[in-house]
């Protein structure tokens, strides 16, 4: 059953409706009356909403580091401190734990993002010694620069409904680079702060490729390029970047340097 506005056009021989205003699914004004049939069947189809076709494409970036890019992933070790302490006793909880001598090369491998399939190079290194470039190798997040993408989208002027048609593609991405370094940093962690010394991977003269697919109903290439430019800059990538919560700096800065479709 449907309700229409009185002075709409209706024909009651052929049952339908010719101009409809003031229809409401929720609430009707008044001098409305009730319509039954054919009429209510072409009303309803003039109200259904359209939903268009999606209209995605892709588009490969050229990515180049203007600043070193900082890796710290989840080493095996740490995941394993972090699954003991949550599956412990609770006796065995509250003991004072033993402390584990720093194994620095260890640290420094457990940093960085292997490929699947890929080996570490058989060299060791010791602090701000450095691997050169190997192929297929060791890789970078994608989400870190869908991260950094979605950042900076508010100041952008990309809207809230369609922030989310604009992503990066893959998992890991190969990193093509200059050097690996084995960095060497104090830290203060805890509160109050204590100090203590991190191992972590830094690559020099880094790039990759990152593929994001976006809605061209909203989006054109251009933007892309230019919004990936942002997040470059005001963003960036990893550790001690731009837009690090704890402590901002300047290292995983970025530019697009070509793209293709």
């Amino acid at each position: 059953m449907v309700h229409v506005a009185a002075g709409s056009e209706f024909d009651r021989e052929s049952g339908e409706v010719a101009e409809m205003r003031g229809v409401s699914a929720h609430r009707f004004p008044s001098g409305t009356r009730r319509v039954r049939g054919k009429a209510a069947a072409s009303i309803a189809s003039k109200v259904t909403a359209e939903i268009k076709p999606l209209n995605t494409a892709t588009i490969t970036l050229q990515i180049v580091g203007k600043t070193p890019l900082i890796c710290h992933a989840w080493s095996a070790k740490a995941l394993t401190m972090m699954r003991d302490k949550q599956m412990a006793d609770p006796k065995e909880a509250t003991k004072k734990k033993v402390r584990v001598p720093k194994v620095p090369f260890n640290e420094f491998t457990g940093s960085l993002y292997l490929l699947p399939g890929a080996k570490f190079p058989k060299t060791q290194v010791k602090p701000w010694d450095a691997w050169p470039y190997k192929k297929d190798t060791f890789g970078i997040p994608a989400s870190t620069f869908g991260h950094g993408f979605r950042s900076v989208m508010p100041q952008a002027g990309v809207e809230k409904t369609n922030r989310s048609s604009i992503m990066v593609l893959g998992d890991l991405i190969p990193l093509v680079y200059k050097r690996l370094v084995m960095r060497e940093d104090i830290v203060r962690i805890g509160w109050p702060p204590v100090a203590d010394i991190r191992y972590r991977g830094m690559y020099e003269d880094w790039s990759c490729e990152i593929v994001v697919q976006y809605d061209t109903d909203f989006t054109t290439p251009m933007q892309i390029v230019n919004l990936a430019n942002r997040a470059g800059t005001y963003s960036g990538a990893l550790e001690w970047r731009p837009s690090a919560p704890k402590k901002p700096g300047t290292f995983g800065m970025y530019f697009v340097k070509g793209e293709r479709a």
